[in-house]
């Protein structure tokens, strides 16, 4: 379980990069000018390496903008498992982006597999309820309801009229249960955003073997830009493992995907 002081850190985070996201839609930094420039003259090789410095050079705080232009270079320039795979993490960061939503639909309409992972209805009532409000709207409530949990146990304890006291209690009781809900809801923001089974294929194609060594059968092929499910499994020989929808465990080269989290540019 994460400390609550460090979920709030990354909250901060994920909202600095939002904000930084936002910002980039009413102009560019002057590093990034050059690099806009490039794009307009349609040198994508170009832009996607100076996004990539970019990346690099402010890996403390990844950022939702600079990875969503970097899908667009890369979509541009034909690279569609590379601009899957950046549009993927602009996600992670800016959640609720209506932009990277239908950029990355966009690209992952033309991939030739199509994989759906089966998500209950619990699951997606949850996910709905969790990114029904920015990181920030949650981390805001959190601190209201902390406050006044704080200052209804106070008045329970210290005042004397029973009027009070009932109010208090009852609040302090109610500001808990929110508390502990909204708990609930930052430990779900943090373990989606950190979440690293899924991977996006980034080579043209790669045939998943039934074991990791060169003689194995080969299960199936998946194409670029193909979203898996990693499996838990130690990498051997080069190879890690991945479940299809449908369950069939299979082994790939390490270099033909990336895992979306951790934020690594080389596979």
């Amino acid at each position: 379980m994460y400390h609550p002081m460090k979920r709030f850190l990354l909250l901060i985070c994920l909202f600095v990069s939002a904000l930084a996201h936002a910002q980039n839609s009413a102009g560019v930094v002057p590093n990034e000018a050059k690099i806009k420039a490039q794009y307009d003259k349609e040198q994508y090789a170009q832009v996607i390496e100076g996004y990539r410095e970019l990346l690099l050079a402010s890996k403390a705080i990844p950022s939702a903008a600079l990875y969503y232009n970097l899908g667009n270079a890369y979509y541009r320039n034909g690279e569609l498992g590379w601009a899957i795979l950046s549009y993927e993490r602009a996600l992670r960061l800016a959640p609720r982006d209506k932009y990277v939503q239908h950029n990355l639909q966009i690209a992952a309409s033309q991939t030739s597999d199509r994989l759906e992972y089966y998500t209950s209805y619990s699951q997606s009532v949850w996910h709905s309820i969790c990114y029904a409000l920015p990181p920030t709207a949650w981390m805001v409530i959190s601190l209201f309801l902390f406050i006044l949990l704080a200052v209804a146990t106070l008045a329970f304890i210290f005042m004397r009229k029973k009027v009070i006291r009932q109010v208090a209690f009852y609040t302090s009781l109610a500001s808990l249960l929110l508390f502990i809900f909204c708990g609930f809801v930052t430990r779900s923001l943090i373990h989606n955003y950190r979440d690293g089974s899924e991977a996006i294929v980034i080579e043209g194609q790669v045939a998943a073997k039934s074991a990791p060594s060169g003689a194995a059968t080969t299960l199936f092929v998946l194409h670029e830009g193909s979203k898996i499910k990693l499996e838990d499994l130690p990498e051997e020989n080069g190879q890690v493992a991945i479940t299809l929808p449908d369950g069939t465990l299979g082994w790939v080269s390490s270099k033909a995907l990336l895992a979306i989290y951790p934020f690594s540019l080389n596979p």
